[in-house]
């Protein structure tokens, strides 16, 4: 011990208490056990309000969730992966003007895109990489260069698949409309 501190330097008492540590460990058994416990009641209490709305639900409201077709039936999940993978792609505003880049000229190498972007060429090329993993763009390698064009397959889908998700809201939007121009219904 040290005479200012009043403390022993090294491992504390505690540590070679060996009833302390059993009592920590209890402890945090008993506290997992708690936190599951409630976690569980939750969980029950949030399936019970699921099902208490649904009953509560509106004829209309169950007429358009039955009229909406199945998960399965929209698309496979090999379509949603690719769905998932263009938007993910064209999230980037700079990727973007890019394949707009490529559209308007018909094709091009990353030399050529860079030059009208505020972004250098490797950048340019890293941006190409993922739009070329998306299906985007399609590069083909002549001489030196590669020439990239754009694809247009993976676009079409995503936006057939945005329209047929825009199609199910339409519907439910237009009783909100009708509602909201005709409060006295």
């Amino acid at each position: 011990m040290t005479a200012s501190s009043g403390r022993r330097h090294g491992p504390s008492a505690e540590s070679h208490n060996p009833h302390a540590s059993e009592a920590s460990a209890a402890a945090s058994e008993e506290s997992q056990e708690s936190k599951k416990s409630e976690e569980s009641e939750e969980s029950e209490e949030t399936e019970k309000s699921e099902k208490s709305e649904a009953r509560k639900a509106s004829p209309a409201t169950k007429r358009s969730a039955a009229s909406e077709p199945s998960r399965a039936t929209r698309s496979s999940p090999a379509e949603d992966a690719l769905i998932e993978i263009v938007l993910v792609a064209l999230a980037d505003p700079m990727r973007r003007r890019i394949l707009n880049g490529l559209s308007s000229a018909g094709g091009g190498t990353a030399t050529t895109l860079a030059e009208g972007l505020p972004v250098t060429r490797q950048a340019v090329v890293k941006h190409l990489a993922v739009l070329q993993q998306a299906g985007l763009v399609v590069g083909r390698k002549i001489g030196r260069e590669v020439r990239y064009s754009v694809a247009p397959a993976p676009l079409e889908e995503t936006a057939q698949w945005m329209r047929e998700l825009a199609s199910t809201w339409d519907g439910p939007l237009a009783t909100v409309k009708a509602l909201a121009e005709d409060p006295s219904r």
